[in-house]
């Protein structure tokens, strides 16, 4: 608002013209002017220059913005400089000492007379009137909700981005900060390290006997147990379930690894007490040892899986380190690959739906087709036990087509059935793998084409991988997808960099929060916050959402309370077959 003496200097003849007020109102009466200038949401001002320049001129908005009536204005020229937050008087002050043209609008703080504080955009000009005396004319607008909201983004920002590095529930590091810091550990030839992979013994009897809470509950108190068993320097990360992994960097040999396994089989033979009642708790550990640039992350997490399954076998509680003689585990592995690339020709793949509903009346609102596996001799496979080696083989993409063409042929089928219905929207998942190794936006128009299904009733679930992955064939292939006419998914939201502005980089119809935030509702601050915050920023950017892995009525009514409208999970149905899913849709309103 009012300027610094030094500003008086930099006038001239030259700059003399009509104030902006006066070119304003130019064609208006000046009741007319003065009505549409007391309208506006902002305080217009004139006042002299200097830090303690006279007042002219204050609209009055003043009043309504700051507290203080435009005669208080007018009778204490030093008002706007007393009321500067203190936190920002010297930048301010400074700034404009400095300043050899108007320049940019400032923003900063103001202290209303009530004591809260108000963010203001100031944005004046110095002008000559009639008379030639310079003065400046400036509008100050109230953007305290802007800076409110910025701030609660960044918030918000910072614990997806936290997240996205760390176990919602024990709070440790994840698989994608374990396997960073492991890279770094590469990177660092000299260095030998160590990789540990813990699996509890018989975890699933917890969860079995005393539900998920108690199983919850013992792994949160495993992390400080394991944190003590370390060195300075290590690091001890969930990578899911009751899997644990630790990283020792710059070991001598293998007996340093071998002393950290015995500690933490002793820390964890140490009964824990959950909810009044002991229980104890044994360990498998694996060990691989690698060597600096040799050490590559999957292999050595590939060997510490071999040590583990070693482990278990030999009785568990115990811990190994792996030889060669564990190659034979990687060969059952690829023996289950080999039937695996069979699986196709045999037309042993299945497609089941998981309904996505909605929690105001239980209607269906899409499926999500998950591919599972009519194996012949171990019969029905989830998905979560053959995708990985389906992704590491390159199975993926053949696999991945069939899924897609399978869902839109079934997708078409029911629209066929039911014309007079909404149309139902059917989301197949798409991994980084199908994106850049194949061509999926030729593979999608074919299967639409092939099979009649209207591209908007087709989405497509991709995870933040993909939005991250900077490549000309994944940006292409993108772009491609929805000039189709597809609609984009984020899956597994929360889990990866999260970052805002991804968001804003695709039309993205909807996404989903990942079970991880939803098995926590309502037991855990941070997962209700995070939550929260995802619910507002997607509601903001008019994108809808669904929460995966709704298991209780206590989540749903959670999920209801915070004003999320889509759900699906085991609570409402489990994937089912297409003739059972069609039974569904049959029924009255398409309710589960």
């Amino acid at each position: 608002m009012a300027r610094s003496p030094s500003q008086l200097r930099r006038g001239d003849r030259s700059r003399e013209r009509r104030p902006l007020a006066a070119q304003a109102a130019a064609g208006l009466s000046e009741s007319q002017a003065r009505d549409l200038v007391e309208r506006l949401p902002a305080i217009v001002y004139v006042s002299e220059t200097g830090v303690d320049g006279r007042w002219h001129y204050v609209s009055a908005q003043a009043e309504a913005i700051l507290g203080f009536a435009p005669e208080e204005w007018l009778a204490d020229p030093s008002l706007w400089a007393k009321q500067i937050h203190p936190d920002d008087r010297e930048r301010v002050f400074a700034r404009e000492a400095q300043l050899e043209e108007p320049g940019a609008p400032e923003e900063y703080r103001m202290v209303h007379r009530d004591g809260r504080t108000v963010w203001v955009r100031d944005h004046a000009a110095l002008l000559a009137d009639e008379l030639g005396q310079l003065r400046w004319h400036g509008v100050l607008s109230d953007i305290t909700e802007r800076k409110l909201a910025e701030a609660e983004l960044r918030l918000a920002e910072a614990d997806l981005r936290y997240q996205a590095q760390h176990d919602a529930l024990t709070g440790l590091p994840n698989r994608a900060l374990v396997f960073e810091q492991l890279e770094r550990a590469r990177a660092r030839s000299h260095e030998q390290v160590a990789v540990l992979l813990l699996d509890l013994d018989r975890f699933k009897l917890v969860n079995d006997s005393f539900g998920h809470a108690a199983g919850d509950a013992l792994l949160v108190e495993i992390a400080p147990r394991l944190r003590e068993a370390l060195r300075p320097g290590d690091i001890v990360g969930r990578l899911g379930g009751d899997e644990f992994v630790l990283l020792l960097t710059d070991i001598a040999d293998e007996r340093v690894a071998v002393e950290v396994a015995e500690r933490i089989v002793a820390a964890l033979r140490r009964p824990f007490r959950l909810e009044g009642i002991e229980h104890f708790v044994t360990v498998s550990i694996g060990i691989a040892i690698g060597g600096g640039a040799r050490a590559l992350p999957g292999a050595l997490i590939r060997d510490a899986d071999a040590a583990l399954y070693r482990a278990k076998e030999r009785g568990r509680g115990r811990y190994e380190v792996f030889d060669r003689a564990m190659r034979v585990r990687t060969l059952a592995r690829l023996s289950l690959e080999n039937d695996l690339r069979r699986a196709l020709q045999r037309e042993e793949l299945r497609v089941h739906y998981q309904p996505v509903v909605s929690l105001h009346d239980r209607s269906i609102l899409g499926v999500e087709a998950l591919v599972h596996w009519q194996h012949p001799e171990r019969g029905l496979i989830a998905p979560a036990e053959f995708i990985p080696i389906a992704e590491d083989s390159g199975l993926i993409a053949a696999i991945g087509e069939w899924v897609l063409r399978e869902a839109c042929r079934q997708a078409a089928e029911w629209h066929a059935a039911s014309p007079d219905a909404p149309p139902l929207a059917v989301s197949v998942n798409v991994s980084v793998r199908q994106i850049t190794q194949r061509d999926l936006p030729g593979v999608v128009a074919r299967a639409l084409r092939d099979t009649g299904l209207d591209p908007h009733a087709l989405c497509l679930e991709i995870t933040e991988t993909v939005i991250l992955d900077d490549s000309d064939i994944a940006n292409q292939a993108l772009q491609a997808l929805l000039a189709l006419g597809v609609g984009m998914v984020l899956d597994d939201f929360g889990t990866g960099y999260s970052s805002l502005a991804y968001l804003t980089r695709l039309p993205i119809r909807g996404l989903k929060i990942d079970r991880s935030f939803v098995n926590r509702l309502g037991a855990s601050e941070r997962s209700t916050a995070i939550v929260t915050a995802i619910l507002r920023m997607a509601e903001a950017l008019a994108i809808e959402v669904t929460a995966e892995g709704v298991e209780t009525t206590r989540q749903i009514e959670e999920l209801q309370r915070l004003g999320c409208h889509r759900a699906q999970g085991f609570y409402f149905a489990r994937p089912l077959p297409a003739s059972e899913l069609a039974a569904l849709l049959r029924g009255p309103g398409r309710r589960v």
